[in-house]
């Protein structure tokens, strides 16, 4: 009878152990199903994946990079800390209504406004390379704006990256304004590498750098003005100022390095170092017509102003200078583009005709070669066409592109200042222009025009 007694108490106690754990995991998947995010919409077209973000999605995140995460998107990964979007190891190429856009004005989109996210993960010629491209489709809000306010700081390093956007709405259109700062100071940082050196003789030497110490600095501003006008799937208008500051870039590393022959070892500095500013000015617009027929039109222009500089050094362990080389260049760099699209759709298949012309132009001055002045010029022009068509479960794409570059490089002397110069010569001599005023052929003369 005892025994009997215990093996009921027993059995009481296992099941009311029994009832406490099921309790328990029933509290525990509650509290997990009220932070799950459901499953966006996902319509799997023949050229793209077009998701369409779920309420849940929208109501867990703040701002739009967070919600491009939520979307949960194969071979997408978005690392929030970095402001990056990879995949498969390589940047994608990211777009805010068609055009080509950044990560701070992704991360600056208000989660209510994303209609949808078109997923590439196989472009073709109109995206001119890119890897992979993230079309973001938007709406303005009829009335009201938005302020956003992020901040990123660590707590243990000189490193941060800060955000700040603020959108008025009329009707279809948005005025915008942003800014984003990153912040680089005081970090030690180090550096190894060693090099082979082959003489013609047969013989090698080997130069091994160990580090010793080193900084890096670097610290960037970026404001931003925009308008838009979007009449969703009809019209999109965007034109945007915005301007880009370098305030520091600067980096030293100190090494010793030792050498196969046995020779006594080479201390060496490297320093690096830089600032500058970049104001652009771009206009884009999507235009769709009846028919499935859409135009595509962007317009940009960016010009650099800034310096750059470095110096190496090397010592023995005398502080004798071995090596000592010094540069100093000042840059004022020009871009213009302009691009144009037309794509014509049907029910399984699309034609897309395209060009473009971008146009560099680069000076530079050379303020440790006597203020000697380097001209750059590059000019490319693009042209593509591509044809899609589905059959049943297999695509096929067909296209051709073809681009034309001139690059011409030049050295400004000091006598090219005064005039241009015509090298004339006599008859049955090889024809040779020339832009010096100091070199004079015996078999001919210089004439200035």
């Amino acid at each position: 009878m005892k025994n009997l007694f215990l093996s009921a108490l027993a059995m009481c106690l296992c099941i009311c152990t029994y009832a406490e754990d099921e309790k328990t995991d029933t509290i525990e998947a509650q509290t997990l199903a009220e932070v799950t995010i459901a499953a966006p919409k996902v319509i799997r077209k023949a050229d793209m994946d077009v998701y369409y973000p779920s309420v849940s999605a929208v109501e867990n995140s703040k701002n739009g990079l967070q919600i491009i995460s939520n979307l949960r998107i194969p071979q997408l990964l978005v690392n929030e800390l970095q402001n990056k979007i990879t995949s498969v190891g390589k940047d994608v190429q990211v777009r805010i209504n068609g055009r080509v856009a950044t990560i701070e004005e992704v991360q600056a989109l208000m989660p209510e406004t994303i209609k949808r996210v078109e997923w590439i993960d196989n472009p073709g010629l109109r995206y001119e390379g890119a890897n992979a491209v993230l079309n973001v489709i938007v709406r303005n809000p009829e009335v009201g704006g938005s302020l956003m306010l992020d901040a990123t700081q660590s707590v243990h390093s000189g490193w941060g990256t800060y955000l700040a956007g603020l959108n008025l709405n009329f009707g279809r259109s948005q005025f915008s304004i942003m800014g984003n700062g990153k912040l680089i100071a005081d970090f030690n940082t180090s550096r190894d590498y060693y090099e082979t050196i082959t003489f013609p003789d047969g013989k090698s030497l080997t130069r091994k750098e160990t580090p010793v110490d080193g900084k890096l600095d670097g610290s960037s501003v970026t404001g931003r003005l925009g308008y838009s006008y979007i009449k969703p799937d009809t019209t999109v208008v965007y034109v945007q100022f915005g301007s880009h500051c370098k305030v520091k870039s600067y980096s030293r590393f100190n090494g010793k390095m030792s050498l196969s022959d046995g020779s006594d070892d080479i201390f060496l500095t490297n320093i690096q170092d830089g600032k500058g500013y970049t104001p652009a000015l771009s206009f884009y617009l999507e235009q769709y017509f009846a028919h499935k027929q859409m135009i595509i039109f962007n317009l940009s222009a960016s010009f650099y102003t800034g310096h750059t500089s470095s110096g190496y050094l090397e010592q023995d362990i005398n502080n004798n200078i071995l090596n000592d080389i010094n540069t100093y260049i000042k840059d004022r760099n020009q871009a213009y583009g302009i691009k144009a699209n037309y794509i014509k759709n049907w029910d399984k298949s699309r034609l897309t005709i395209g060009g473009s012309f971008t146009a560099k132009r680069n000076r530079s001055t050379y303020v440790d070669l006597d203020n000697s002045v380097f001209h750059q010029r590059q000019n490319m022009t693009y042209f593509f066409g591509e044809y899609f068509q589905r059959v049943k479960y297999v695509t096929l794409t067909a296209g051709i592109g073809a681009d034309y570059s001139i690059l011409n490089f030049r050295k400004q002397e000091k006598e090219m200042t005064r005039g241009t110069y015509l090298h004339i010569l006599p008859p049955l001599t090889s024809r040779t222009a020339s832009h010096s005023s100091d070199l004079i052929s015996p078999l001919g003369k210089i004439l200035p025009i």
